[in-house]
């Protein structure tokens, strides 16, 4: 692999320094792709010997990328969750490989460069002339593998800035009136033409002497290059892929405005999604072609990637990774994506059994693992009467008609309701079911402090298998202390308890309409932070969460 060094501070005060004296512009109405110098013609003639394209960088996959190379730092691995039934996600682990040289000692400020994909044939570039004060002096365009009869004519012995540029495509808009303007306000307008066109720039200063002159330049990437590739060898066999559809990457920019005097991008416009393609035979890792995405963000990840991807033949699943990428322009990376299938649940009664992945009337937002207030759900009472998640987090106490829960008994036979909020397979556990849940695992404590960032971790072979929120509960109580005020709906414990419905009542003579929930409250002493308990005397009239396990074969 062949590094090249370029000190690009240098090369801005070089620049700046000669067009401070100068602002003008020169007007040109000729609007083809030729176009003759604004002075009499010269006596030296200008080709252009593209060596080639260079990115800034380049991933870790690139085979001529290997030599001399250290990692830099990644983008840390992500994982991001489609829910496939109420209790499996297809989680999406996505990370990059990417690396910088072992040395950068090159001058100030040096940048590491890596070579590009040959330029083929036909391949056409812009070379434009500037003169030292700035002015536009003439521009011609040329191709990869065509003579050309002529270059551009220049006067002999005189310095220009040359600043040479090609989209990397048989392609080339026809020059504009803002590229012939002075060097230091020029600029070009670019269009990504769907992920198909790159833009490469070089500048550099060149003097012509009489007769034909050969101007080498490598042109350097301005526009971001992806590679994606999905791999589903951690899935169960048989786990080929056999198809992979609409893949969007989504967040890229039509547009861009380049800035001429040094290949920045003064603006980026019109949000164009760019579809990539797969077409490869069943395997377990199947690579997209590389596409340019027209998006500068280094450190947030903006672009954003979905498909539809079957596994040996079966019914395609989609798989959506939202703000997964970051886009550095310049740099050829390869996202990779692997694929795993994940089970929400816990061991209860001595086995491994399903539960849904998110409580019942949560934002099922692709992170059931992750706390957030999307995810707290609604609250129930025993007998399946509901508040929706918003309504829960919007207010503070509320009346009873506000809440739209009733105030009276309810009887033991309308506990079964809540199981009509499940998802079909799938109901509310008894409390046998929540006691053996709380005895029989792994919890894992929580590093948030907000009321939307804690809740109770389960861990089950070595990873995350179940979050329950600790989301509170609504207490029907009296407004203020001493019996004050109007009794309300009063939320209780957000951030610090969690109170999930089993279907089992309490046999207790002093709890007469009560049921038995699972019930979370702080801890001081143990180490995850947080007690497990299961409670007796919680009022049916409550408000509280609901998680459902799936039924067991055979189970009505």
């Amino acid at each position: 692999m062949k590094l090249k060094y370029y000190n690009k501070t240098a090369l801005a005060v070089l620049i700046l320094s000669f067009l401070m004296s100068s602002c003008r512009s020169v007007e040109s109405g000729n609007s083809e792709n030729i176009i003759a110098p604004p002075v009499s013609v010269g006596d030296a003639s200008v080709v252009v010997n593209l060596l080639g394209p260079e990115f800034v960088e380049s991933d870790g996959n690139n085979p001529q990328a290997s030599t001399g190379k250290q990692l830099r730092n990644p983008q840390a691995k992500e994982t991001y969750y489609t829910l496939t039934s109420p209790s499996t996600l297809l989680a999406a682990e996505v990370s990059e490989d990417t690396s910088v040289p072992l040395n950068t000692s090159a001058g100030i400020n040096p940048v590491a460069l890596v070579e590009g994909d040959p330029l083929v044939n036909g391949t056409k570039f812009r070379l434009i002339a500037y003169k030292m004060d700035g002015s536009y002096a003439g521009s011609k365009d040329f191709a990869v593998g065509t003579t050309s009869t002529s270059g551009l004519r220049l006067p002999k012995g005189v310095p220009y800035w040359m600043v040479v540029y090609s989209y990397g495509t048989n392609y080339l808009s026809g020059i504009s009136p803002s590229e012939t303007m002075s060097l230091g306000n020029a600029k070009h307008t670019y269009d990504n033409m769907v992920g198909q066109n790159g833009f490469l720039y070089q500048i550099q200063m060149f003097t012509p002497q009489e007769g034909d002159n050969t101007m080498s330049v490598v042109l350097r990437h301005k526009i971001a290059q992806v590679t994606t590739k999905i791999n589903s060898s951690a899935l169960s066999a048989p786990n080929n892929i056999t198809s992979v559809t609409s893949a969007t990457l989504i967040g890229n920019n039509k547009n861009a405005e380049f800035n001429l005097s040094n290949g920045s991008t003064a603006n980026r416009s019109t949000s164009q999604n760019v579809e990539t393609t797969f077409g490869q035979s069943p395997s377990t890792e199947w690579t997209s072609n590389a596409v340019f995405i027209n998006a500068d963000s280094p450190v947030n990840k903006t672009i954003s990637f979905s498909a539809n991807i079957a596994i040996n033949n079966q019914t395609a699943k989609p798989v959506t990774i939202t703000n997964g990428f970051s886009i550095k322009p310049g740099y050829r990376t390869t996202y990779k994506i692997n694929l795993k299938e994940t089970k929400c649940g816990a061991v209860v009664l001595g086995v491994f059994r399903e539960f849904e992945c998110y409580n019942v009337g949560a934002t099922k937002n692709g992170n059931p693992f992750t706390p957030s207030a999307a995810i707290h759900g609604g609250k129930y009472q025993w007998n399946g009467t509901s508040m929706d998640q918003d309504k829960d987090q919007l207010n503070g106490n509320l009346s009873p008609s506000a809440a739209g829960f009733g105030t009276g008994n309810i009887s033991d036979a309308d506990g079964k309701k809540l199981d009509l909020h499940c998802s079909p397979g799938y109901r509310v556990p008894s409390a046998a079911e929540w006691e053996s849940f709380r005895t029989s695992n792994t919890f894992v404590g929580n590093t948030g402090s907000g009321v939307y960032d804690t809740g109770a971790r389960v861990k089950y072979d070595n990873k995350i298998t179940l979050f329950l929120p600790f989301a509170g509960y609504r207490h029907y109580d009296y407004e203020m202390s001493g019996q004050q005020g109007n009794r309300v709906f009063k939320i209780t414990g957000r951030g610090i308890k969690g109170s999930y419905w089993s279907t089992t009542g309490s046999n207790n003579s002093w709890s007469e309409n009560n049921s038995n929930a699972l019930s979370f409250g702080p801890s001081t002493i143990l180490p995850h932070g947080y007690t497990v308990d299961v409670t007796t005397a919680n009022p049916r009239i409550n408000g509280a969460s609901v998680r459902c396990i799936k039924k067991l074969q055979g189970e009505p």
